[in-house]
């Protein structure tokens, strides 16, 4: 199945009211024959099989498309998919939801040649590996932790979210715009920064405005985690000196075994 045009919308749009980050496709009806009985009934029992989807389509030339906008949504873990009519009775619109614009593209992509497949009587890619490698696009792509809140709060009052070059987040459009990277902002000054990048130099600030922060040691030195453990009490969490995003920190540790695995 070849798509006309994509159109990835990241904001306020004439396609939907209450979702913003959508895709909408283009596609012309005449392009793809309609689907026989057999090809019908192979796609439906994929959805059946898959997820107990009880949708009903009309045996035409529109099945196709229908089927595939609506299973690149569910490789997303998301409900909102529609086809809409268009001015010319020759073209058609889909849209659906995406988390981020690559996995959007990607679940198309996939749920196209999913379907391709299942209406050439060939066995198509499962629905369980086809998710997850949309899930590994998305995690690739997506915001991190902090940027995620900013963002989703951004999107609550309604401001516009792009992703900009070299991986910065733009928010707003023109003279109101802002740009911040992970959770700094034009207003973040250097040594904030230095600060909230070393661990040990962040607690020690908030330490000393009298903010709670747990209790920790720093080390490098395995032969130490015992002693470590037995000082602090489990559960324990272990975190790199230096890092961002939440990488490389593992959390609920209740044995040495599981520190050691932690700390490595």
């Amino acid at each position: 199945m070849v798509f006309k045009e994509l159109r990835i919308m990241r904001g306020p749009n004439m396609w939907s009211r209450d979702h913003h980050n959508i895709i909408a496709v283009k596609y012309i009806p005449e392009d793809i024959p309609a689907l026989s009985a057999e090809q019908f009934h192979a796609v439906q029992e994929y959805f059946l099989l898959n997820f107990n989807d009880q949708q009903r389509s009309e045996q035409n030339t529109l099945s196709q498309f229908k089927w595939t906008i609506r299973l690149a949504a569910l490789l997303q873990d998301k409900n909102f998919s529609h086809d809409l009519a268009s001015p010319s009775p020759d073209i058609l619109y889909g849209i659906l939801q995406y988390k981020t614009e690559q996995g959007g593209v990607a679940a198309l992509e996939t749920a196209a040649q999913i379907i391709t497949a299942l209406v050439s009587a060939k066995e198509p890619v499962s629905f369980l590996n086809a998710s997850l490698y949309i899930k590994e696009i998305n995690l690739r792509n997506d915001f991190g932790p902090s940027t995620k809140i900013i963002v989703e709060a951004a999107q609550a009052r309604n401001i516009p979210v792009q992703k900009g070059p070299a991986g910065y987040i733009i928010l707003g459009q023109g003279e109101n715009q802002q740009r911040i990277s992970a959770a700094r902002t034009a207003a973040t000054s250097a040594i904030a920064t230095n600060i909230a990048c070393d661990k040990e130099d962040t607690k020690a600030f908030l330490e000393s405005s009298h903010l709670p922060v747990p209790k920790g040691v720093l080390t490098e030195d395995l032969s130490h985690l015992q002693e470590i453990a037995e000082s602090l009490g489990f559960p324990l969490v272990t975190k790199p000196l230096s890092g961002n995003h939440g990488r490389n920190v593992t959390c609920k540790i209740k044995t040495v075994e599981e520190l050691i695995a932690g700390f490595s």
